[in-house]
């Protein structure tokens, strides 16, 4: 104790005797740190660094790099009726300009043009080479003369009971009913298809919403790339919407088309800018919010300006700290000034009014001074290193953003510390040469409230514990908040409304797709794989209901055996061909078809049998070419192994995170048995580790700030009733913190690792000046002490909770907890520290010393 009062009382005498010199170099250092804010980077990647070692993210960011963040960006078009025929070169033109746009990696708007005949059939080859036994029973039933009669029949009524040219076409080239096994075959893979698209576009069952999937060419957690490809959309889409609504007319009135955006990426980006406006009116609402508490308890604009300049000049070189420090910043970290502007004027405030209260009664100037450094300087620095210390167990978190924000918080606090004390007393030998006081004066007592611990202080001691018991008990109630997009953006966000819109018309879940991948050796056996695994997904979507749709290469390509099986089963019904198309010609001309409609069926039905008859002279290698593109999204080669992907949406129904894992477990389960390790990836398994992994360092930070503050205590006050009392603010008010939550069943975001630190180190600032006020000063009593305290307590408490309020505004959930829990947490610290901790020393000095009880 006696080294930190020498060094303060020369810190103070080296103020005194050079007051110019010490002002203009903090001016200087302040302004070049405020010049460096421009050129600090703030970090493309959210994510980056994060969850290293954690598996479900690592897969996610190795699949996002391999096989592109599908489903990462989603155009929304919305017609007012269904467009008719005329929509398949709208959105082909639409669909294919998008694809140029600079970042985007694939483009995906339709599985099947049914007018370009090369596609529709690669599409029958694929899946005739890839059916089951069960499928290729079916596509035998229906290649047999009983099949052949029953389709035309069928065939025949719905051309009478339709009148629409477009289907009757489409009805006439599918004469064998062979497109709608297919389609019904598939319709278990992609969801429900509308009559007359058999996969012609990714369109909602009644044909007004059409999705064009954008696969981005870098992660959505990249936000400046995810920012210049949103408002490249932005303005790509007008243009060449009203372009096409000229040239490829689709509706009447082309204004009545809307289009909307959704995905990760226009999740990411609504938040951000949400987000950017917000930090900056959170820095002005914090200031606004500190000088007005100045200006109203203080009553002078001289006095509160006096007080801001060492929060300015401590804030200032911490930008430029961090400039030097980091080459990439959180965007999270530059809204961190509000929280120092509160916490930071707790220093003058106490060193200000010590040196009133002592000038008043000696009218000494330096005298004055170096009193206040040395009764009220160890506090200040005692409270000044407990808010480091809290600061600084962030660094030891294993996510940057965190480690940036302790480091930005424990550099500010020091530097605002250290240009108080250089600064404070320079200040006053500026404005002692005026004719006219100017020091800071406090204009409001709290007179009450520094008396309230004498009136039944047993009572007082009786009910804190109670309050503080029962704290606990609800605080036990507590758990990490379920809702991860509650947790991680903003609310009320459109991109989030049209996500969930277009979820109800498709009836699956767009806003958290599942991704399922396994690796292999060896490619034919990862195909094999992939089939069981299809047929276990079938099987949980008839059982559970829960998976609305799955998407995997088994469509595009099958195992040599299987391919080889059905090839066999096809040449049986090659060679069985004429007799298959003697009865498909009698049929047609006992059915009364027109002329033209009996020549387009028949060229239907010879382009079946050509097909088919193709398949065995088709060789791996032409198909492999044939399908290179598409299967770029299904497999890749990691690690010289292939990984298989498979997309998964669950039902729209199933938006409860716990459903959700329950589902997952669900689908892990029924793919143990399988011969290699399956796992689940994607944006709501990484976001979920994420916050796991977040909220379980609070047990680990929070036990650093605890076990270092006492340490600290032990420093300073050798024996355990000291450090016992400075913690009884500390241990209280958190625990009230966490019962208050618990009790309004409010769920932990992220933002909690903070909560733990900041209140562990700010709910004991007035405490130490409470028990060190008491214990320690010469003469002092415990009533002397909180006449003296109780207004500066007051008044710092409410500076710390102005850094944290402004944040109760925010649209993110996590900057409003923190907001909400720093605020609750000061507000039980300050009766605790002024009312329940003076009423236990009066009590116990009572026993021990009842001279300094009196």
């Amino acid at each position: 104790m006696k080294l930190v009062i020498l060094l303060l009382r020369s810190i103070a005498g080296l103020s005194l005797k050079y007051p110019r010199s010490v002002i203009a170099i903090f001016f200087l250092i302040s302004v070049a740190g405020f010049a460096t804010i421009p050129f600090i980077v703030q970090s493309t990647n959210l994510l980056a660094g994060v969850g290293e070692s954690n598996p479900i993210i690592n897969l996610t960011r190795e699949n996002t790099e391999f096989f592109g963040e599908q489903d990462s960006l989603i155009v929304v078009l919305q017609f007012p009726e269904p467009p008719g025929d005329k929509r398949l070169p709208f959105i082909r033109s639409l669909g294919e300009s998008i694809g140029e746009i600079p970042g985007v990696k694939r483009v995906r708007y339709r599985l099947l043009d049914p007018d370009d005949q090369a596609q529709v059939e690669m599409l029958f080859k694929q899946f005739l080479l890839g059916m089951s036994p069960r499928e290729r029973e079916g596509i035998q039933n229906i290649l047999s003369p009983d099949g052949i009669s029953d389709a035309v029949r069928r065939t025949r009524n719905r051309l009478f009971l339709t009148e629409n040219p477009y289907i009757q076409r489409k009805l006439l080239e599918d004469p064998l009913e062979l497109g709608q096994f297919v389609s019904k075959a598939m319709e278990r893979r992609i969801g429900a298809i509308s009559l007359g698209d058999l996969f012609l576009l990714i369109s909602s069952p009644d044909s007004t919403m059409y999705l064009i999937q954008v696969t981005p060419e870098f992660p959505s957690s990249d936000v400046v790339k995810a920012k210049e490809l949103v408002e490249s959309f932005n303005r790509f889409m007008p243009k060449k919407l009203a372009e096409l609504s000229k040239s490829s007319p689709v509706i009447d009135r082309p204004e009545d088309l809307r289009w909307y955006l959704t995905g990760k990426t226009a999740f990411q980006y609504e938040s951000d800018v949400i987000f950017d406006k917000e930090t900056s009116t959170l820095l002005l609402v914090s200031f606004a919010l500190v000088a007005s508490i100045f200006l109203s308890i203080y009553r002078s604009i001289v006095s509160s300006f006096i007080l801001m300049i060492p929060l300015l000049a401590g804030i200032g070189p911490n930008y430029g700290m961090l400039f030097l420090a980091y080459s990439e910043v959180n965007p999270v970290v530059m809204g961190a000034t509000g929280v120092l502007l509160g916490l930071g004027a707790e220093y003058g405030v106490h060193l200000w009014g010590r040196f009133r209260e002592e000038y008043e009664v000696s009218g000494l100037f330096e005298q004055s001074i170096f009193t206040a450094y040395e009764q009220t300087g160890p506090p200040v620095m005692l409270g000044a290193v407990t808010g480091i210390i809290a600061f600084l167990c962030l660094c030891f978190s294993k996510q940057p953003a965190l480690v940036q924000f302790g480091f930005f918080g424990a550099a500010g606090l020091a530097l605002t510390m250290l240009s108080t004390f250089f600064l404070v007393p320079a200040l006053a030998k500026l404005l002692s040469g005026f004719k006219r006081d100017l020091f800071p004066r406090l204009q409001v007592s709290f007179g009450i409230l520094a008396r309230m611990f004498d009136r039944r202080s047993a009572a007082i001691i009786v009910i804190s514990f109670v309050v503080v018991g029962c704290s606990v008990f609800f605080a036990a109630r507590v758990s990490y908040e379920k809702d991860l997009f509650k947790v991680f953006l903003a609310r009320d966000m459109e991109s989030m409304a049209v996500s969930q819109k277009i979820s109800g018309k498709f009836h699956s879940n767009f806003s958290q797709p599942t991704l399922l991948s396994f690796d292999v050796d060896d490619f034919q056996e990862g195909l094999f794989i992939q089939r069981s695994i299809d047929e276990k997904i079938q099987g949980l979507m008839s059982k559970h209901h829960e998976i609305a749709s799955f998407d995997s290469i088994s469509y595009l390509m099958a195992p040599d055996k299987i391919r080889d099986a059905n090839i066999a089963a096809l040449s049986q019904v090659v060679d069985s061909w004429p007799k298959l198309k003697s009865v498909f010609s009698h049929r047609l001309q006992v059915s009364d078809f027109s002329d033209s409609a009996e020549k387009l069926a028949e060229n239907s039905f010879d382009t079946i049998g050509s097909l088919i008859a193709d398949l065995k002279s088709e060789s791996s290698r032409d198909r492999a070419d044939t399908i290179a593109l598409e299967r770029s999204w299904y497999t890749a080669k990691i690690r010289g192994k292939t990984r298989f992907l498979t997309q998964i949406r669950y039902a729209d129904t199933i938006t409860d995170s716990a459903a959700l894992k329950a589902a997952d477990a669900r689908l892990l389960q029924a793919l143990s048995d399988l011969p290699v390790h399956v796992q689940l990836s994607g944006t709501r398994q990484t976001m979920e580790a994420v916050l796991s992994s977040l909220v379980s360092e609070l047990l680990r930070l929070g036990s650093y700030a605890f076990v270092s503050l006492i340490l600290v205590f032990y420093l300073v006050f050798p024996n355990p009733l000291g450090v016992g009392l400075c913690l009884v603010p500390m241990i209280g008010s958190f625990s009230i913190t966490l019962g208050v939550m618990g009790l309004l069943g409010l769920g932990l975001p992220f933002s909690i690792v903070c909560v733990a630190p900041l209140v562990f180190g700010f709910s004991i600032h007035n405490g130490i000046h409470v028990v060190m006020g008491s214990l320690h000063e010469k003469g002092s009593t415990v009533a002397t002490t909180m006449k003296r305290v109780t207004p500066r307590a007051v008044l710092t408490s409410l500076t710390i909770m102005a850094g944290f309020v402004a944040m109760i505004t925010s649209e993110h959930y996590s900057m409003e907890f923190l907001g909400w829990a720093m605020v609750v947490g000061m507000l039980s610290a300050v009766p605790l520290t002024l009312v329940t901790l003076p009423a236990l020393l009066k009590v116990i000095l009572q026993r021990f010393s009842p001279q300094k009880a009196a």
